[in-house]
Order: structure tokens, then sequence, then C-alpha cells
């Protein structure tokens, strides 16, 4: 079977297929290495003489296929590159993002668990609390019983409730200067205090200013974006990736982990609210954690669980 497709779109199996099929003994390096010579690329189709679609549809049949090959080593030491090699760094891949998760996944179904108790708790009030009777009616007589027209007084000696501030009692003017007038010194007092508590207030928002300025150096000198982010990525590749790597790839890790945003300003960039990003993290880590126990119970079934550290 040819095909003369050359997208490189359609056909994303162009550059794994002549790896895959010279790590196979049972094909020579001409038959996979060749390019056919009426496609301009390497194509899917093309190799469907070779790889018969029905043998490999699925993860298992591609492993068992590999193993019955023998190009993998007893031992679980895997040939490389190969499907085995692939789809167990695969794994240990999306296992170090269900670790990173897993934090937020909790505190998510604690959330739920509380809310659901709650709801509980307020049923139950509610079908032992008898119903309320409605509130009796109120006879006591208005206060204001001032004829109608007449403006009321004030409780205090029957004066208007409307008179001016400035009348004194017969309508005569009240002298309000010694009522507000401060002596100098009062006041002198009064306005050192203020411009003193000022002068200490601009003193503690220019110290705060100085620590800020100061953390984010610290910050762009360390290259760390997020103290959280970073402590967060380095406990996840502790519990996922880390048994399996080298010197090398550690401290690559630990020098790339160190850009890693803190969870509460970068999270709300994927959803939008803080419930529906913990929903979908909790979803997804749900039905990957499904995939990767299958993926890790194939390879420990074929022996091809390679726990050698890489460089």
């Amino acid at each position: 079977m040819r095909s003369a497709c050359a997208c490189d779109a359609c056909c994303p199996l162009q550059h794994v297929l002549p790896h895959v099929l010279s790590a196979l003994p049972q094909f020579s390096a001409e038959q996979s290495i060749t390019r056919p010579p009426d496609s301009a690329v390497w194509c899917a189709p093309v190799y469907t003489d070779l790889l018969a679609p029905d043998r490999f549809r699925s993860m298992v049949a591609m492993l068992q296929e590999e193993v019955s090959s023998g190009m993998h080593a007893p031992g679980a030491i895997l040939a490389d590159p190969s499907a085995a090699v692939g789809l167990l760094w695969a794994r240990r891949g999306l296992q170090f993002w269900i670790a990173l998760f897993r934090p937020h996944v909790e505190q998510y179904l604690r959330t739920q668990r509380a809310a659901a108790d709650a709801k509980a708790d307020s049923k139950e009030l509610s079908a032992d609390t008898p119903a309320a009777s409605p509130p009796a009616t109120s006879t006591a007589p208005s206060l204001n019983t001032s004829p109608a027209g007449t403006r009321p007084s004030s409780a205090l000696g029957g004066a208007p409730a409307f008179a001016s501030p400035a009348s004194g009692p017969g309508g005569s003017p009240v002298d309000l200067s010694a009522v507000t007038s401060t002596p100098t010194g009062l006041a002198g007092a009064h306005l050192e205090k203020s411009v003193t508590a000022t002068l200490g207030e601009l003193a503690e928002k220019a110290g705060g200013l100085r620590d800020s300025v100061g953390g984010f150096s610290q910050k762009l000198l360390s290259g760390v974006i997020s103290p959280e982010g970073y402590a967060e990525a380095l406990r996840a590749y502790s519990e996922s990736i880390e048994p399996f790597n080298g010197w090398i790839a550690r401290n690559t890790f630990t020098l790339t982990a160190r850009a890693t945003p803190d969870w509460a300003s970068f999270g709300l960039k994927l959803a939008p609210t803080r419930e529906a990003l913990a929903e979908d993290v909790h979803l997804w880590s749900t039905a990957v954690s499904a995939v990767l126990q299958r993926m890790a119970d194939m390879h420990r079934s074929f022996d091809l669980e390679d726990v050698r550290k890489t460089i």
C-alpha cells in the first residue's frame, strides 16, 4: 500500500516510524529508512504493509510485539529508542503533574466534604425547628402627638426643633467665638502631633518600599520567580521523576524549576474562577491516574519497568 501524502501535519508519525522500524529485528535498515519513490515525505500509510495496524492497535499489542521480538534484555533493560521507553517516560512525566496537583485536589475534596456536611446539618436543623408564629401587631400609640400642621417641638424645654443654633432663648444671638476659639498653645501642640504622625507614616511606607525593592532584587539575583512555586515543583519532582534521574538531569530540572510561578496567580489564567480550576484539576487527575495505573501494570507484566537512572 503506497501513499503520496506530503503533508507534515497529517502524518505525525513520519519522523518516528523510521526509528521504530529500525529497532525491530525483523525489518532491515533498508526497509525502514529508504524513502518510497512515489512519496515526498515519510508517511504512515506507506508502512501499513509492514506494520499491520491490526497488530499495533493498542499499547498492549505494541509492547507484546517488542517483547516477542527480543529487542529488550531480561531484567527490564529496555532498548532505546523503543515504544516501551517512550511509554515509560510519558507515564513518569504525567505522574509529575499528578503529584503537582495533589495538594489542590485534596483541598478541593475537603471543601466539597465540608459543604456537603454543612448542607446536611442545615437540613436536620430545619426539620427539628418548629414553624415560627407570625409576629404580633403593635398597638402602641404613636409618639408624634402634635396636631396636624404644627411644627414638632424638642424634647428639652419645648424649644422649636428647627431653631437656629446661633440663637439663644428668645431669639437673642449667641457669640460663637467663645465656643469655637482654641487656645494658641493647644493648637500648636495638635499641629505638631499631626506633623509627627504624618512623617512617621511616610517613613514607614518608605521602609516598606525599600524592603519590597530589596526582595525583588534578591529574586532576580537568585532566579526564583516564586518561592512557593519553586518549592511545589521540587516536591512533585522528588515524588515522581527524581528517583530515575542522574546528576545532570536533576540539576537541569532544579535550574529550570526556578521559573515555576505560584499557583494562586497563575491558576486564574487557566480557568474563570478558583472553584472551576479546582474542579477541572480534580477531574483531570482522577481520569489520568486511572490510565497511568493501567500503563504501570502493563510495564510490570511484560518486565519492562526499567528503573535505571538517566545521566
